[in-house]
């Protein structure tokens, strides 16, 4: 079990090397820069990086891989500019992303799903690979303003800063315990 005395999966100093799967819907890698930086940063590291991503104008290959990411896109339809466009584009993006992580699974494989917003309704997926034993980071990429203390009342600003400071408490005792757990 990771964090026992003598196992080093854990260990800050040697992380464990990792298979990784974003999920992007907005814009192409390498041209969404956020996502790109990402996934070369973890790609440097050692970790074996794959990316799903819209295909768009400059981004037409289906399959490539550009500094170790292997980049897998999708063709986006044109769904016009009716109401139910948002919908089907949705829809359609949700579909392919499924099953090209389907193709990512059987192939190169990954331990850790990460979607990146929008949209916010990606969670779907995640809890599918988690069946799996698959880890989900879901990345706030946009402005919030459950999380933008400009845009919050006083008390909410408050309740926001509170919960940000237990999670960072708990985080540092887990550290803590990890490193008594390697001594």
């Amino acid at each position: 079990r990771p964090g026992r005395r003598g196992d080093r999966s854990m260990s800050t100093r040697h992380p464990a090397r990792r298979r990784v799967l974003i999920v992007v819907q907005n814009l192409p890698v390498p041209f969404d820069r956020r996502v790109w930086l990402e996934a070369t940063t973890l790609a440097r590291h050692g970790h074996a990086v794959s990316v799903i991503c819209p295909k768009m104008k400059g981004f037409n290959k289906s399959h490539e891989e550009l500094e170790g990411v292997a980049i897998h896109r999708y063709r986006l339809p044109d769904f016009g500019a009716a109401k139910l466009s948002f919908v089907a584009e949705f829809l359609w993006c949700f579909i392919a992303a499924s099953l090209l992580s389907v193709r990512v699974a059987f192939g190169r494989g990954f331990d850790v799903l990460h979607v990146c917003n929008p949209p916010e309704t990606y969670w779907p997926l995640g809890m599918f690979w988690h069946a799996f034993g698959k880890r989900f980071v879901y990345d706030q990429h946009d402005r919030n303003p459950d999380v933008d203390p400009g845009d919050l009342r006083p008390r909410h600003r408050e309740d926001v800063a509170e919960q940000i400071g237990q999670q960072v408490d708990a985080h540092r005792a887990d550290q803590r315990h990890r490193a008594d757990a390697e001594r």
